[in-house]
């Protein structure tokens, strides 16, 4: 079986290899963050790797149910790369990178339209329909809200799937549908919209400051869900710019909150007795 899938980028997309300037299409991205989704959304270690392969309990190797093809059915022409506005705080350490990748080469183009091919290799019936349920949910997500390489949970590497809602509420059922049973929270923050990407991933960008104002990366030497460096945690807020049809605004941010249980480490959880941010922002 085949399943195909066409998405094309919003925002330049910094996945790369051995080669960390120049931009590739990697099919080994797109199985990460099909495998974050599923975990995510309450997938088991043992589901996930009956799913995604790995060792068995007495240490024999699984294989994957399924491989991935991913590929450029047309590259966009757009000179992301000229303008030095935007960008600067939430893609820093690109912009400053050695090698740099931020050029040419270092990033798949704003426009690009690329293919995701999913192809079985065992047949997905036989996990049960529990896992069937929780693996179609995950690959929905991702093709929905999903984003590719460094800094996906900062605005990069964002696409629009040709099958995601056009209008804000759409994207609000999409998300009641698929996300709030798991524990996600979501906001629409007001006035962080715009008519081109540039103009949303600067508005991103001050929607981010004040947010770390007020629930700095270290509260002294306490963790927060945003994220940290060292020891490395992904952040627990998602910023993903999505399209939507309006004559004045096309662009609006779109901020997910995955839940804590299942993204953030235990110290972080053991001193974060708080809750979800968005919560504490409603």
């Amino acid at each position: 079986m085949k399943e195909s899938y066409t998405i094309t980028f919003l925002t330049p997309c910094f996945c790369s290899g051995a080669q960390q300037d120049k931009a590739e299409a990697r099919a080994s991205a797109i199985r990460g963050e099909l495998r974050w989704w599923f975990r995510v959304l309450g997938g088991s270690r043992e589901e996930e790797r009956g799913v995604f392969g790995g060792l068995d309990p007495k240490g024999k190797p699984l294989g994957s149910s399924f491989r991935v093809r991913f590929f450029f059915k047309k590259e966009s022409s757009e000179r992301w790369w000229e303008k030095k506005s935007g960008g600067a705080y939430l893609w820093y350490f690109l912009k400053d990178s050695k090698p740099p990748r931020w050029q040419e080469k270092g990033a798949i183009a704003p426009g690009s339209t690329c293919l995701i091919e999913l192809f079985w290799q065992r047949d997905p019936g036989q996990w049960g329909q529990g896992v069937f349920t929780r693996w179609s949910a995950a690959k929905e997500a991702f093709l929905h809200f999903g984003s590719l390489g460094y800094r996906a949970t900062r605005c990069a590497g964002a696409f629009q799937w040709s099958g995601a809602p056009t209008t804000e509420e759409g994207w609000k059922r999409k998300i009641e549908e698929l996300l709030r049973p798991a524990g996600f929270r979501f906001d629409f923050p007001q006035g962080v919209c715009a008519g081109d990407w540039r103009g949303l991933i600067q508005k991103a960008e001050q929607y981010l400051k004040n947010l770390r104002e007020k629930y700095p990366a270290r509260k002294g030497s306490k963790p927060t869900p945003l994220g940290l460096d060292s020891p490395r945690q992904r952040s627990a807020l998602l910023l993903r710019p999505v399209q939507v049809a309006s004559a004045l605004t096309k662009y609006r941010l779109l901020v997910l909150e995955a839940p804590h249980s299942r993204v953030l480490g235990e110290k972080t959880r053991s001193v974060w007795p708080t809750g979800p941010i968005l919560k504490q922002l409603a």
